[in-house]
Formats: structure tokens, C-alpha cells, sequence
């Protein structure tokens, strides 16, 4: 979050390109440091059977800021002034730093100074994880491809709206309210839900209905169609965002969390530059090809997750102590 601020503070003040791209890398660097955080810390804090909870509830407070931000944020700018904004972005971003210091971790049983810091120690309890669950190598597959997913919803579909459909830029805007506003619905709720039925039937059907948004997507002519896709692919992603937050916490051993963690993140990193340049070549070859591969590789982790990820038994300590009474 210090990075945050500073990134902010400098955008307030920059000049030229090469200070605004510093700023950016700053923050890129401070989002890649806070984004696998905040999810092992959540895992860390709530019971293994109120994770999907945990995690629908983290999701759902980013998402009411990614939805309120854009018109909060211009609405401060035209009153207060352009620079305004940046200054109070610092200032969050070191709040949001203070209430997290008094958190305290979750002890781990089995953590250690050797294993903590022995890249070797590291490997072999990264080894050992994917021995026990192959499910991380099929979850992080899927994690790139919802990073060159992420590059869809940046690049293709604008042009898409702006130049297939013609859309105007505030028609544009509404349709990813519109995704916003669905994924805030149905992100708490699926998240809740999950605990109860578990993270594996989410996921799946998150996958099927944002695979078929994304083709249907291609069929859309008018404004109006593409806000009832916009709305589809929202109710999509709101199933699958706490879920699979969820089941890659339940996979992960403990003590090397936050690393793995770390990893899946760079892993949908990587997937978002490539999906950017990727799709944005292959709209220019054709305006329908983006939707068609896209759809197919999402329905493609569908089959992959209901096939090889094996989900952990979640405790359900009401029952056993009933049980034990009986």
C-alpha cells in the first residue's frame, strides 16, 4: 500500500512520459506485491468452511470500488480539481495500509527459519504440494487463461462495440457497469453458497456461461444485445470469482500460501500482456476470431477442472459435534 501512495503522490506531480511510466511501474509493482497478499491473508484468517464467504466478501468490497471509483473519482476532479483525486488515492492507499498492520497472522505449525528461507526448502514444498494436488497445475492453466481472457475485456470488446456495433463511448461505459454490477450481485451469494455445496460446481458453471457470453458476444448487433451479454458474462464471473479464489486456497499447503499465491498471479500477469497483444492481432485478421478462441479455451478449463480437480473435504464442525453427542 506505501507503494500505492508514492505512485499516486507522483502521478500529482509528473511531467513527460518517462515520469508517468515510472509512477505506473510503481504501482504495477505495488498491485503485484498486495494482490496475492490480501488473498493468502484471507485464506489465513477465515476457517477452511467460510472461505468461500471470506473470499465472496473480499471480491465483493473490490468490486463496489471498481464500480464506484470512475464516477466517484470524476466527480472529485471537476469539483476540487484534476490533481485532487491523486492526492486522496495516497491517502486511502496508506489508511488501508494502517488497518491491516494490527491484523495478526495465523501461526503455522510447520513453518520454520530454514523453511521460510531455503529456496530448496521452497522447491520441495512446492514439489510436494503438486504431488498431492495435480489440481494446482490444472487451476493455474486456467488462471492464464483468464488473464488473455482480462485482455479481451481491455481491448477486443471495445473495439468491438465501438466499431462493429457502433456504439457510442457512453453506451460502451454502461455495458462494463453493467458486468460490474452482475459480478456484485452474485460474487458475496456464490462465494456463500460454495462453502455449503462446494467450489467445484461454481466454477464449472461460471466457466460454461462465461465461455458461452464470450461467443454470444460475436452475435451481438445492437446496444442492446451487447448490455444483455454485458450482464450474462457479469452473473459468470460472480460465480467463479470467490469459488476459485477458494479451491486454489483449499489446494495450497499452508506454510508456502502466499507463494503459490505470488505465482498464479504472475501466471495471470502473463496471460493478460500475451491476451493483449494476441487478441488485438488477431481482431485485426478477423473482428470475430478473438471470441471464437477465447470461448473455446475457457470451455476447455471447464472440461479440465471437472476432469482432473479433485476438491478438498471441507470440515463441517457442527455436524461431527452433533455426531459426537449422539
Amino acid at each position: 500500500m506505501i507503494l500505492f501512495s508514492i505512485s499516486s503522490l507522483m502521478l500529482v506531480f509528473v511531467k513527460d512520459l518517462l515520469q508517468f511510466s515510472v509512477a505506473r511501474m510503481i504501482e504495477g509493482a505495488g498491485s503485484a506485491v498486495v494482490t496475492p497478499a490480501v488473498f493468502a491473508l484471507t485464506a489465513d484468517l477465515v476457517p477452511t468452511e467460510r472461505r468461500g464467504k471470506g473470499m465472496g466478501f473480499t471480491s465483493t468490497m473490490e468490486t463496489i470500488g471498481t464500480l464506484a471509483s470512475p464516477t466517484l473519482g470524476g466527480l472529485v476532479a471537476q469539483t476540487l480539481g484534476l490533481t485532487f483525486p491523486f492526492y486522496a488515492a495516497c491517502a486511502m492507499a496508506l489508511l488501508s495500509g494502517a488497518l491491516v498492520v494490527p491484523i495478526t497472522d495465523r501461526p503455522l505449525r510447520s513453518r520454520s527459519p530454514s523453511s521460510a528461507s531455503s529456496p530448496l526448502e521452497i522447491f520441495k514444498s512446492l514439489r510436494r504440494n503438486v504431488e498431492q494436488s495435480r489440481s494446482l497445475l490444472v487451476l493455474c492453466f486456467r488462471g492464464f487463461v483468464v488473464g488473455i481472457t482480462q485482455g479481451l475485456f481491455v481491448l477486443v470488446f471495445v473495439l468491438y462495440m465501438a466499431f462493429n456495433v457502433g456504439m457510442q463511448p457512453a453506451e460502451v461505459g454502461f455495458s462494463f457497469t453493467l458486468i460490474s454490477a452482475s459480478m456484485l450481485a452474485f460474487t458475496f451469494l456464490a462465494g456463500h453458497l460454495s462453502d455449503r455445496f462446494g467450489r467445484k460446481p461454481f466454477v464449472i458453471l461460471g466457466g460454461i456461461i462465461i465461455a458461452s457470453g464470450v461467443v454470444a458476444f460475436s452475435f451481438t448487433h445492437a446496444a442492446s444485445a451487447v448490455y444483455l451479454v454485458s450482464l450474462v458474462l457479469g452473473f459468470g464471473v460472480g460465480l467463479n470469482n470467490a469459488p476459485i479464489n477458494a479451491l486454489l486456497a483449499d489446494c495450497v499447503i499452508p506454510e508456502i500460501r502466499a507463494k503459490v499465491m505470488g505465482g498464479y498471479e504472475v501466471i495471470v500477469g502473463f496471460g493478460r500482456a500475451l491476451g493483449v497483444m494476441l487478441l488485438g492481432s488477431l481482431y485485426a485478421m478477423s473482428s470475430l476470431a478473438p471470441f471464437y478462441l477465447l470461448g473455446a479455451l475457457m470451455f476447455s478449463t471447464v472440461v479440465l477442472v471437472a476432469t482432473f480437480v479433485s476438491e478438498p473435504i471441507l470440515k463441517q464442525p457442527r455436524q461431527l459435534s452433533s455426531a459426537g453427542q449422539q
